[in-house]
C-alpha cells in the first residue's frame, strides 16, 4: 500500500500502516539480554590474569597467620574448588607450544609436520 499510486488507497489505509510500522520501545527483558551479551562478548575476548592476595591476619603483623581468615579467603575467591579441579586430573591452560612439545608423540604425522 505504501508504493500505491493512488492517493485514495494511501489514506485509506494510513492508519493502518502507522499501526504497521510503530516499534515499541525495547522491554526491559530485552535490554539485559542485549547487555549480558555485549558483556559476554566483551569478557570472551580478553584473557584475563590477575595476582588474588591473601591478608594472613587482621592484625597487619609479619609472620603471624590466621588458620581460619586465610581459609575464609580461599573459599570466598575459589581457590578451593580449583585445587579439587587440579587434583581431579582436569588440564591446567598450557601454552600451544608446550602442549604441542608434550603431546606430539601421540600423533606421529603432526611430529613430522612440526
Amino acid at each position: 500500500l505504501n508504493l500505491s499510486k493512488s492517493r485514495f488507497l494511501q489514506d485509506l489505509f494510513e492508519d493502518d500502516l502507522q499501526a504497521m510500522t510503530y516499534k515499541a520501545p525495547p522491554t526491559l527483558a530485552t535490554q539485559f539480554k542485549q547487555s549480558l551479551g555485549q558483556l559476554m562478548n566483551i569478557l570472551g575476548s580478553c584473557k584475563p590474569f590477575f595476582v588474588r592476595c591473601i591478608k594472613p591476619n587482621m592484625l597487619q603483623k609479619p609472620m603471624l597467620f590466621e588458620r581460619n581468615l586465610c581459609l575464609q579467603q580461599l573459599r570466598y575467591s575459589g581457590m578451593m574448588e580449583t585445587v579439587t579441579i587440579r587434583i581431579a586430573g582436569y588440564p591446567v591452560r598450557l601454552p600451544f607450544t608446550d602442549f604441542v612439545e608434550r603431546y606430539r608423540i601421540l600423533l606421529p604425522e603432526v611430529s613430522a609436520q612440526l
